[in-house]
Parts: C-alpha cells; sequence; structure tokens
C-alpha cells in the first residue's frame, strides 16, 4: 500500500512538472496553433520516448471552452489545458504499462468500437467529415480506443487480483 501511494504520488509529481513544462514552451517552436488564445505545439509531450501529439488535447480543450458561457482569465485557460495534458499523459502511462505487462488489445475489438462510433452517422463519409471538423483521424481515434481498452484491461487485472471474497 505505502508502495503504490509512493508511485501515485511520483505519477502526480511527474505529471504536474510535464504540464507545466509543456505550456512554457517558447512561442518561436515550430508547428504551433493558437486556440483561444494559447498555443499549443504539434507534439505536446513526450513519455518515455513517446509523442502525444495534440489533435486531442485541441480538440477536448475547445469543447470545454465552447461550454463555459462566462469570460475567462488565462490563468484558468492555462489550468484547464493542464488538466487535459495531465489526463492524456496518464492514460499513456497506464497504456505503457499495460502493454510492458503484456496486454494486448485485438484489432477486431477496436473495429467493433470504430464501427459502433461509424453507426451513429448516416454514413462512413459523414462519420470522416465529423473527424475532419474536430481535426483528429480515425487513426487517432484507433489509438484512443486502445489506449482505454488497455487501461481498462490493467485495472480489471488489478482489481481482480486484490477482490477476495
Amino acid at each position: 500500500m505505502v508502495l503504490r501511494k509512493k508511485w501515485c504520488l511520483s505519477v502526480a509529481m511527474f505529471v504536474l512538472g510535464m504540464g507545466m513544462a509543456v505550456l512554457a514552451v517558447s512561442a518561436e517552436a515550430k508547428n504551433q496553433e493558437r486556440l483561444h488564445g494559447l498555443l499549443f505545439p504539434e507534439v505536446i509531450a513526450k513519455v518515455n520516448g513517446v509523442e502525444l501529439d495534440s489533435n486531442f488535447i485541441k480538440f477536448e480543450f475547445n469543447r470545454i471552452m465552447t461550454q463555459i458561457k462566462q469570460p475567462i482569465d488565462v490563468r484558468e485557460k492555462i489550468k484547464i489545458a493542464h488538466d487535459i495534458i495531465d489526463r492524456e499523459v496518464v492514460r499513456e502511462l497506464v497504456s505503457q504499462s499495460g502493454k510492458t505487462k503484456g496486454i494486448e488489445i485485438p484489432s477486431e475489438t477496436i473495429d467493433q468500437e470504430v464501427s459502433a462510433l461509424i453507426k451513429n452517422y448516416d454514413n462512413k463519409q459523414d462519420f470522416s467529415a465529423a473527424l475532419k471538423e474536430r481535426q483528429i483521424t480515425e487513426e487517432d481515434i484507433r489509438k484512443a480506443i486502445r489506449v482505454d481498452a488497455i487501461a481498462k484491461e490493467l485495472l480489471d487485472q488489478k482489481i481482480k487480483g486484490n477482490v477476495k471474497i
């Protein structure tokens, strides 16, 4: 239990540091996009050598910002961006942990999830158009599904291993 708390604290400190470091990138960096007054580089962070691109982070940031009805200052916007980045870094860390434990998600599982998403649209072209409008790709969706599935499987294994009936 103590080891788990230390690990969680280490991850939290790492994530907090990563979030602050990412938004401290200079304005001269290449491939940045301004969104609601903040600059987002194309690669938002590197987690153990894996690049996290900013597509999903920008999408989520924009979604949150359009839901906020009152004006907010830059500090609050930065905090929202930090929170999104922190969640994505943690998701990637969990995914990497699952991969090191040999957890793999079959392509068929991901295909089924994507098909379920496509069914919410009239056709595949409408689905593709919706992704393009949100500046994300089907590959971004597939990666997110894979990361979530690995995380779920890893947590299921940990919970099943600790639950005694």
